[in-house]
This record gives structure tokens, C-alpha cells and sequence, in this order.
């Protein structure tokens, strides 16, 4: 999912498998009154990954490929190829399109998506499948200034926070754990999914908790976007469920 930068037009994305081939299908929505305005089209690729924030550029991957594509949106082109140890399971692009973090399982990476270029790699080369399970990536998120990748594993309740030049990291533990997802853009806060259900936002200075968003059947969420103001969080579950809160309202 993705919004535009006035935050008025939404884009979701799915992707249609069958044996031959893969076809990811980009809708862009009127968020007021939730008309479809347009839509595109890319037939390889694998599952889509991620949007920019501006819709401009995509990112597709996912089981079997031990790839990461780029793409150009708008011009359906593909830009560059980024190879990797395992099925990339994540991705997540900078607010500025300047780069692009990945994951494979256990791994973190770090690229410049324009150029190809891999700039750093956190995480264990060689790992049996039970430490693999549980070193895990299951978030990915750049920080509010871009100045770290924010990855939480799956079996932990810490958030890692990789240094964007260095890729060292240091841990903030999460009280209730969760999928982790992202910021809003002024980096007051940030939202989490905990396994039992609901949506948590919490304080990203101190990690308390400011609210919980819930309504009927909000579990088994997959994927959560805040929108550039900060006023509205979309959430998708696996059952391809869609909600859209207003956070103020919320919040109060």
C-alpha cells in the first residue's frame, strides 16, 4: 500500500500467481470517496513488496526468487536487479527513493536502488532452519529521518535499529510485541499488530503506548501505511480485508 504525497490518492497492490507466471495488479483510489481512478498492470516479477511514497518506483520478490526487483511504475520498466541468499520476504524504500532496504530471513540489506549497489548487510550468513525461524525479520521500516533501517525479529520483542551509514545496531525493547511496521512521517509515533489482534500506536520517543486501533476482525494483519500527514492508517489482513482509520479521532 501507498499514498500520494498530498496524501489523497491511495494505491494497493496484489499479485495473482499461477503455475506459469505472476501478474501484479497497482490501483490507485480517490481516498474521499473511494473510486478507483486508475490502474496498472506488471506480468513477472513475483509478489509485490513494496511502494514508494510517491508511487513512483515498485519493488517485487517473494518465494521462489532470491531477487528483488525495482521497477519504474509509471513506465512499467524494470530498473535493476538485486540478488540475495534466500526468497526475499521484505522490502521497504527511504522516504526519498535514495535507498532500499531488504530481507531475506535473518538478514537485513541495505541498497542504492538507482545504482544496484549494495551498501551494507546485517544479519548471519549461515543458519540452520530452526535458528533461521527464529532470527527472522517480520518488519522492516526506515526510521522518520532516514538515518536507520528499524528491522523486529520474529521471536523477539526488541526493535533493531541499524545505523543507515554503518549498519551497527543497537535494540529498544517493544512491551507488547507484534509485527512492526513504521513511522509516521514526523516520527511522533509508530504502529505495531500484535498477534492477538488490534493495532497499537505508540510514542517513538519513550515506546509508550498512545492507542489502540480496533474494529470487527482486525487480526491477522499483513501489512499497515500511515499516510504522509499522519492522519490516516490503512491496515490489510490475510484475508485481504481493508480498514482505514483517522489516528486523530482516535487518539483524543
Amino acid at each position: 500500500m501507498g499514498w500520494s504525497p498530498d496524501g489523497k490518492v491511495f494505491t494497493t497492490a496484489c499479485t495473482r500467481i499461477n503455475r506459469k507466471s505472476s501478474i501484479c495488479d497497482i490501483k490507485y483510489w480517490n481516498l474521499e470517496n473511494g473510486k478507483e481512478l486508475d490502474s496498472i498492470e506488471i506480468r513477472e516479477g513475483g509478489a509485490i513488496l513494496a511502494i514508494s511514497r510517491e508511487c513512483s518506483k515498485l519493488v517485487t520478490g517473494g518465494f521462489p526468487l532470491r531477487t528483488a526487483i525495482v521497477w519504474d511504475l509509471p513506465r512499467k520498466e524494470k530498473l535493476t536487479v538485486l540478488a540475495h541468499h534466500d526468497h526475499v520476504r521484505l522490502a521497504v524504500i527511504s522516504s526519498d527513493g535514495a535507498r532500499l532496504a531488504t530481507s531475506d530471513g535473518p538478514r537485513v540489506w541495505l541498497w542504492d536502488p538507482k545504482l544496484g549497489l549494495l551498501l551494507w548487510k546485517f544479519g548471519l550468513e549461515h543458519v540452520d532452519e530452526v535458528e533461521a525461524y527464529r532470527l527472522r525479520v517480520h518488519g522492516l521500516a526506515f526510521s522518520p529521518l532516514d538515518n536507520a533501517v528499524v528491522a523486529q525479529p520474529l521471536k523477539q520483542t526488541h526493535l533493531t535499529y541499524l545505523d543507515i551509514k554503518t549498519g551497527k545496531d543497537r535494540n529498544r525493547a517493544l512491551p507488547r510485541p507484534g509485527r512492526f511496521f513504521g513511522f509516521s512521517k514526523d516520527g511522533a509515533f509508530l504502529a505495531t499488530a500484535p498477534h492477538e489482534g488490534g493495532i497499537d500506536l505508540w510514542s517513538t520517543a519513550k515506546l509508550e503506548k498512545l492507542a489502540t486501533l480496533s474494529a470487527k476482525d482486525v487480526v491477522g494483519i499483513k501489512l499497515l501505511a500511515i499516510s504522509p500527514d499522519g492522519r490516516y492508517l490503512a491496515a490489510v489482513n490475510n484475508r485481504n480485508s481493508l480498514w482505514v482509520w483517522d489516528i486523530p479521532k482516535v487518539k483524543r
